[in-house]
């Protein structure tokens, strides 16, 4: 079976709505960056733009042909498609070790998104209390 790696940040990084997707894929880093910018839709999942000198966070996972192809669906990517609301392509994704992964970045419907998420994480931005502890 092949695998390729897949970086995700946002809903479907584990906690989020759409992790079930990933749930037979194995998670090779829990806690990774890659050079991009992180912008809200307005539609409850962010997008990433590339950008040489900014981060967004997320996980690295490896997946397979099957796996990827639904998550492929979920982002409305078409291999030479010409107007897929996100691409993929191939981008350095950093944490314990360097690795080439898959990332999903704007396409043509999304470049004009403004809403930048300066933290570059979509969870601390979707989730402002889960930082927090319970009562405080």
């Amino acid at each position: 079976m092949t695998t390729d790696l897949l970086f995700v940040y946002g809903t479907l990084r584990a906690g989020g709505e759409n992790d079930h997707y990933l749930e037979r894929a194995v998670c090779i880093e829990r806690s990774c960056w890659t050079a991009g910018e992180l912008h809200d839709t307005g539609a409850g999942y962010p997008v990433l733009k590339q950008h040489p000198k900014k981060r967004v966070v997320g996980e690295l996972y490896a997946v397979d042909a099957a796996m990827l192809a639904n998550i492929d669906e979920l982002e409305d990517y078409v291999v030479n498609g010409d107007n897929n609301l996100y691409e993929r392509i191939r981008q350095t994704v950093f944490g314990k070790r360097q690795h080439e992964a898959y990332v999903y970045i704007a396409g043509k419907p999304l470049l004009n998104l403004e809403a930048e998420i300066s933290s570059g994480d979509w969870f601390t931005f979707s989730n402002p209390d889960s930082g927090k502890e319970e009562g405080a």
